[in-house]
C-alpha cells in the first residue's frame, strides 16, 4: 500500500510549496504550506487555514484611511490554534514566511494515529463499532487525501461476508442472498479503490 512517492515525501512538499509561492495577494492559497516566523521569532512550520480579505490594516493610505488588505492566518503545526497568527503578503515578501522548511526542520518522526471503525445504524441512529482498531503513521507532509486513502485501504480489510443463518435453508433464497451480498461487497471494494487512486 505504500507508493514510491510516499516514502520520502520531503521533497516533494518543499517543491510543491515553492512552486505555488505567492507574491501578490490575489496568489495567496487555502492550505499552502509555510513556515513562518511566531511573535517570540521562533520559526515553525504551518498551513494558511483562512484567508480574509479586506481587512483593516494598522498601515494608512496618503489620504489617512486603514487600506484594505488581505490577510492569512497561518496555524502551526502541533500548536493549538490559539497561537495562530495573522500574516500579510508584506510578511511573505520581507521573508517572515518562507517556503516550507527553508527555515523550520521537518518533523523526524511521522504522526501515529488509532482508527475505530464506525457506522450509523439508519434506523435506530446508534453509532456501532466494528473490526480490529488499527494504527495509521502518516508523514507530515501527506495530503489529508492521501492519509484518508491510507485508511480506507486498512478498513477495506475489515469488509466480510455475512454467514448464513443457521436451521432449515431455502437454498435458493440463500443463493440469491449470497449474490447480492457479493455484489454489494465488490460495489464497495471497488468504491474504496477508486477513492484510494
Amino acid at each position: 500500500e505504500c507508493r514510491l512517492y510516499d516514502t520520502d515525501v520531503l521533497p516533494i512538499a518543499k517543491a510543491v510549496s515553492r512552486s505555488i509561492w505567492p507574491t501578490k495577494e490575489d496568489e495567496l492559497k487555502l492550505g499552502l504550506r509555510v513556515d513562518a516566523i511566531d511573535h517570540k521569532d521562533h520559526w515553525y512550520p504551518g498551513s494558511v487555514v483562512e484567508i480574509m480579505e479586506n481587512e483593516q490594516s494598522h498601515g494608512e493610505s496618503k489620504e489617512g484611511e486603514n487600506i484594505p488588505r488581505t490577510k492569512v492566518r497561518i496555524h502551526f503545526d502541533n500548536f493549538s490554534s490559539k497561537w495562530d497568527e495573522m500574516y500579510t503578503i508584506e510578511h511573505f515578501k520581507d521573508g517572515r514566511v518562507r517556503p516550507l522548511f527553508s527555515h523550520a526542520p521537518p518533523r523526524a518522526k511521522p504522526t501515529e494515529f488509532i482508527v475505530h471503525h464506525r457506522y450509523t445504524d439508519r434506523v435506530t441512529r446508534v453509532s456501532n463499532l466494528f473490526g480490529q482498531s488499527f494504527y495509521v503513521q502518516c508523514h507530515s507532509e501527506w495530503t489529508a487525501a492521501r492519509a484518508g486513502a491510507q485508511v480506507l485501504a486498512q478498513a477495506s480489510r475489515f469488509l466480510r461476508k455475512g454467514s448464513i443463518p443457521p436451521g432449515p435453508v431455502d437454498i435458493d433464497a440463500a443463493h440469491e442472498r449470497e449474490s447480492r451480498v457479493e455484489k454489494l461487497y465488490d460495489r464497495t471494494q471497488g468504491v474504496i479503490s477508486e477513492l484510494i487512486d
